[in-house]
C-alpha cells in the first residue's frame, strides 16, 4: 500500500515538470535479511513500478549511487524516460545478432567465459563485463585463442567480439 501511495504521489508531481531526474521517481530501499553473505550486497534500491532499474550496495548510499549510474546510462541510451510512478513493463533485449553468431558463440562462451552458451540469456547488448570478465588476462586469452591483435576489449560487447572472431575465421 505504501508503494502504491508513493508512486501515485510521484506521478502527480511529475505533471509539473517536463524533464525528470532520479529524485522525481518513487524509490524503495530494502536491506536483505542475510547481509552476512559476502556474495550478496546487503542494500538494494529500486524504482517503484520500474523494478528492473535497481542499485545494489554495501550501504544505502552506495546502492543509491549505483542506481543513479544505471539511471543515467538508461537516460543516455533512450530517447524517452517513463513517467515517474507509472508501471514500466519488462522489455526483452534483441537477440537477432547474437543468434546469427551462435556457431562462434558456443566456443567463445566455453573457452573464454567458462559458461555453457545454452544455459545463459545473451542479448545483442550483452558484454563480457556482465560475466565479470574485463581484465587483461581475458584480452590475452581472446587474442591467443582466436589469433587476434586486440589492444583493448572496449565496452566488451560480445556481438562485436564474436563478429571480429567470425571475420578472422572466414579469412
Amino acid at each position: 500500500m505504501k508503494n502504491t501511495i508513493l508512486a501515485f504521489y510521484k506521478r502527480l508531481l511529475s505533471y509539473y515538470k517536463t524533464k525528470w531526474e532520479l529524485t522525481d521517481y518513487p524509490l524503495r530501499y530494502k536491506k536483505h535479511a542475510d547481509s552476512n553473505n559476502n556474495e550478496l550486497k546487503p542494500w538494494v534500491v529500486q524504482i517503484i513500478n520500474w523494478w528492473t532499474l535497481t542499485g545494489l550496495g554495501n550501504t544505502k548510499e552506495e546502492a543509491f549511487n549505483v542506481l543513479k549510474e544505471n539511471f543515467e546510462i538508461y537516460k543516455k541510451n533512450n530517447c524517452k524516460l517513463p513517467r515517474p510512478g507509472c508501471n514500466v513493463p519488462l522489455q526483452y533485449a534483441d537477440t537477432t545478432n547474437i543468434d546469427n553468431l551462435e556457431d562462434v558463440a558456443v566456443d567463445f562462451f566455453r573457452e573464454i567465459l567458462g559458461y555453457n552458451y545454452f544455459e545463459c540469456f545473451i542479448s545483442d547488448q550483452s558484454s563480457i563485463i556482465d560475466f565479470g570478465k574485463d581484465d587483461d588476462e581475458v584480452l590475452q586469452k581472446i587474442n591467443k585463442t582466436y589469433k587476434l591483435n586486440l589492444s583493448e576489449i572496449g565496452d566488451g560487447n560480445i556481438v562485436r567480439l564474436l563478429t571480429l572472431i567470425k571475420k578472422k575465421n572466414d579469412e
